[in-house]
């Protein structure tokens, strides 16, 4: 099987100083090496190559078979690492807790254990007929949560 810190290493060596950073690595039993891309600005195909030439630069097929993915880190696929978080302030963000509700709402807040999400919902407020919006910011600890996901703005108006 492929030296998963092997690649780690390999793939920490392209992306020193640069804005990229890595998301996710696994590899499989069966030598799949599957890689997700994160940046401070954007992930071009560019980049996916360039990466993926310097791996296949690095390991040498004939003493040891692997297939290679390198992706970036896409719309609808989970925030996992504080700097995506980061970079996600003031976006819209679908919250799925463990209930399996979904909260969806402006990401405001971040830390090691919590997000905070701006959420508007109708609510009765006491001594009202009508129910009104309210605006809060909800936290949502991370154990409490399956996934945050970021919703892509299609420019709708707001």
């Amino acid at each position: 099987m492929i030296d998963i810190v092997l690649v780690k290493e390999i793939i920490e060596q392209h992306i020193n100083d640069t804005e990229l950073f890595l998301v996710e690595m696994t590899v499989s039993e069966n030598n799949i090496i599957n890689i997700i891309l994160d940046s401070e600005t954007n992930v071009s195909i560019g980049d996916c190559i360039s990466l993926s030439k310097h791996i296949e630069s690095k390991l040498d097929r004939d003493v040891e078979d692997y297939e290679l993915q390198v992706s970036s880190s896409g719309v609808g696929q989970p925030l996992r690492l504080e700097r995506q978080f980061a970079k996600n302030i003031e976006r819209t963000v679908e919250v799925l807790d463990n209930k399996g509700i979904k909260h969806s709402g402006t990401l405001k807040t971040y830390d090691q254990e919590s997000v905070g999400v701006e959420i508007t919902r109708n609510i009765k407020l006491e001594g009202k007929k009508r129910k009104e919006l309210v605006t809060n910011i909800e936290n949502f600890r991370f154990d409490q949560i399956k996934s945050v996901v970021v919703v892509p703005d299609l420019g709708r108006k707001k």
